[in-house]
């Protein structure tokens, strides 16, 4: 396993795609707009890294290939409602690169209705029809207090189908407990079949999923998963080569607070994306913490990005960028 520190402070989760070279770019938000970083070894080395003046730093870092050769980002801008912006509630935009992400042009904003919506770090994926889905978490105007933080909210998915030039709305998850609305940070999959599975942090001891038959548009009642965590950061993804679903959680019951602890972090295997084996411990220090993670993936190798804060708690000003390289055969795959 090789592991590396890519950045240093107020970092929290980054996205990628290949660039039309085959080079692998990295990108994350921070305080002068989004860090860029390419390389040609996944990461043992960086050949390039850059900053465009583009966004606020958040953990909502997504890059996509379009069709026409171009890279597709989220932008975040906070809502100009005050009751929105206070609990940092944000609305989403387009930006468009046709040089690999050195300069960006805006596009159109994709949510209709300017409300509280969360986006988080490397959601953006294409179904197998060639839809775009953007996952996200909505909270309704009357739970918008700053109380509500993560304890009300529900999941779904805007969609395109013309390479992110306009938007539409899906319908938004529910549980099949009455009473749980803390549905949060969606994360979407698909596999070889075509169903998409989507999984979201809870305050209720495990990650929930909720299955969609037509791509993205309808999801069924969202239900505990197998991977017991706190209501924290994950990722879940689909490796084309092994075939196998993968997931990078916080494998532990909360804490005293719903968010804690957030270590170990540990990744997973499952071949439905419902039943789930862990491989192994990725980090473990109890006085620490971890989250916000990547994934991907070559014929050969895993490459895991993800933040280690040098405390329990949550102080982005402090996160690193921390990277884990792992030979698919170390773990008998």
């Amino acid at each position: 396993m090789f592991t590396r520190y890519l950045a240093e402070n107020n970092v929290i989760g980054t996205g990628c795609a290949v660039a039309k070279n085959g080079d692998l770019i990295l990108t994350y938000s921070t305080l002068e707009g989004k860090r860029f970083m390419q390389s040609s070894d996944l990461f043992r080395t960086t050949k390039e890294e850059w900053t465009v003046p583009l966004g606020s730093i958040t953990a909502n870092a997504n890059l996509i290939r379009l069709k026409d050769g171009r890279l597709m980002t989220i932008v975040r801008k906070i809502s100009e409602d005050p009751d929105i912006a206070s609990v940092n509630g944000a609305d989403y935009y387009t930006a468009f690169s046709e040089d690999d992400g050195r300069n960006f042009e805006m596009g159109d904003r994709i949510n209709p209705d300017s409300a509280c919506y969360y986006l988080m770090n490397h959601r953006l994926i294409r179904t197998h029809t060639g839809r775009i889905l953007l996952p996200v978490c909505y909270v309704p105007s009357n739970l918008s207090n700053r109380d509500f933080f993560e304890k009300s909210g529900h999941s779904g998915c805007f969609f395109s189908d013309d390479e992110g030039g306009t938007w539409q709305k899906g319908e938004f998850a529910l549980s099949e407990e009455a009473g749980v609305d803390q549905l949060a940070e969606p994360m979407v999959v698909q596999g070889m079949g075509n169903e998409v599975l989507m999984f979201m942090r809870t305050g209720h001891g495990y990650l929930y999923y909720s299955v969609s038959g037509d791509d993205g548009l309808t999801w069924s009642k969202a239900a505990p998963s197998t991977l017991r965590s706190p209501c924290a950061p994950f990722t879940v993804s689909f490796d084309p080569h092994s075939r196998l679903f993968f997931a990078v959680w916080d494998n532990t019951f909360p804490g005293l607070k719903h968010q804690y602890p957030r270590s170990p972090i540990c990744l997973a295997k499952s071949k439905d994306g419902i039943r789930w084996e862990t491989l192994c411990e990725l980090d473990q220090d109890p006085m620490k913490g971890y989250g916000y993670p990547m994934l991907y993936f070559t014929e050969n190798e895993i490459l895991i990005t993800y933040y280690e804060s040098p405390e329990r708690k949550f102080t982005k000003a402090t996160h690193r960028l921390k990277m884990r390289l792992i030979e698919k055969s170390e773990l008998g795959i």
